[in-house]
């Protein structure tokens, strides 16, 4: 038995003195990750997108910044909700309605604390506009609405500055609320 596994090895151009491991595919059916993210941990990621990219000087991934400063305005407003109602109930809210709508994250901010206005109307113009192409992941996949907007100059696109002053914003009520770290 032992001359037909070396056999079979000199056949494969094994050197029968070796000893070979032989592996077996095997397949494990994981659950997806179930994450509670807290408001501290967004308000952390917020500020540290927002950080990341107010350090990065270059002038040749627009879309890039667009996405970071959209992100973090997500996220720091998702923060702020989830600050004030932790729910089952508004996770579920954020999670499959809310999505990634900046303009629903900060009607429902308002709607949770409506003594609390971060955004003015020429803040929400701007962000109406961007919105489209955050919230269907464009500025994230680049798709094909991005691409034509790349090809007209982003004619349709908020100026970079003025997404970046919202995130600018919320950033500095996050740092205000000391990130929800004393909840």
């Amino acid at each position: 038995m032992k001359e037909s596994k070396s056999h079979s090895q000199l056949e494969m151009g094994l050197d029968p003195e070796e000893h070979y491991f032989m592996s077996k595919h095997i397949t494990l059916k994981v659950d997806t990750l179930k994450m509670n993210f807290t408001p501290y941990a967004l308000a952390m990621m917020s500020n540290g997108l927002f950080r990341v990219i107010e350090s990065y000087k270059e002038n040749d991934t627009p879309i890039l910044k667009y996405f970071l400063y959209c992100a973090s305005i997500e996220l720091g407003l998702k923060s702020s909700i989830l600050s004030i109602d932790n729910s089952k109930a508004v996770k579920y809210q954020l999670k499959k309605k809310v999505c990634h709508d900046l303009i629903e994250a900060n009607n429902l901010f308002l709607k949770k604390n409506p003594s609390q206005v971060i955004l003015d109307s020429n803040d929400l113009i701007s962000l109406a506009k961007i919105n489209p192409f955050f919230k269907n992941k464009g500025l994230e996949y680049i798709n094909t609405d991005v691409i034509v907007e790349l090809m007209k100059g982003l004619s349709n696109f908020p100026d970079l500055e003025e997404i970046r002053s919202i995130a600018a914003k919320i950033n500095k009520f996050l740092l205000m609320k000391k990130l929800y770290i004393n909840l």
